[in-house]
């Protein structure tokens, strides 16, 4: 080149052209270089990220996959557990009624043997023979809780305070106890007011001799047109030896 420069001074500046061209392009060249490799590594970026993101994206569809699976599965176990209850639960309301009917039954039956052994009372008292009446108090069960709730609960019907309720109290409790089975064996009086003869008590009711309802209300009854009211025949009661009103 440099011959051609001593050879050729003429032709030097056209060839300076040519070399700053040739220069351009060579700079021109590795921009271009520069700027392929650039997309390349932009490209392969983007290649890694979308295998990230398609590795991702299955991920979650297998987790949303298996969720479900364990939803569905665990719908199942509550759908067998609810299935399971229902059929429990019907069996016992078919048990508790089969329950209901057997014990209203033994109720029944219950109540008719002491209705009918209060006749038989009544009827063997009327006979004179008392001893029956006894024998038959032995097989009754009394309930002195329930019988005295049922006699506060009528004080109402006749004006009476709690203090005459007291006085009833005392008076029964120390008559019978409050039991619907007591029996005097030296009076042949029955009962919690301790009428004689018992079956006087049934001009309230035929079970006059099992319930404390039908003695209680007889019972009052007769303390009130006797003594006019619990404290009276209370304080009659006490007055005399032995005891009674």
């Amino acid at each position: 080149m440099t011959t051609q420069l001593l050879l050729n001074r003429g032709d030097a500046k056209q060839l300076l052209d040519k070399l700053s061209a040739m220069s351009r392009l060579t700079g021109l060249a590795a921009g271009l270089r520069d700027h392929a490799s650039q997309q390349a590594n932009v490209a392969a970026s983007l290649s890694a990220e979308a295998a990230d993101a398609r590795q991702a994206r299955q991920k979650l569809a297998g987790d949303a996959q298996t969720a479900l699976k364990a939803a569905q599965d665990a719908q199942k176990k509550a759908d067998d557990a609810l299935a399971t209850s229902q059929a429990q639960s019907k069996t016992a309301y078919a048990q508790m009624a089969e329950l209901q009917q057997q014990s209203a039954a033994i109720q029944q039956k219950y109540a008719e043997y002491q209705a009918y052994l209060a006749a038989l009372a009544a009827q063997r008292a009327a006979q004179g023979d008392s001893s029956y009446l006894y024998q038959v108090s032995r097989s009754i069960t009394p309930d002195p809780p329930a019988a005295k709730a049922y006699a506060q609960s009528q004080m109402g019907r006749y004006n009476w305070d709690g203090t005459q309720y007291d006085c009833l109290l005392q008076l029964w409790t120390h008559e019978s106890g409050w039991r619907v089975n007591a029996y005097n064996t030296s009076s042949a009086a029955y009962g919690i007011p301790q009428a004689w003869p018992g079956q006087k008590m049934a001009t309230y009711g035929s079970d006059w001799m099992t319930s404390y309802v039908t003695q209680i209300n007889w019972g009052l009854a007769y303390i009130k047109s006797s003594y006019g009211n619990p404290c009276g025949a209370w304080s009659f009661e006490l007055s005399h030896t032995p005891n009674w009103y």
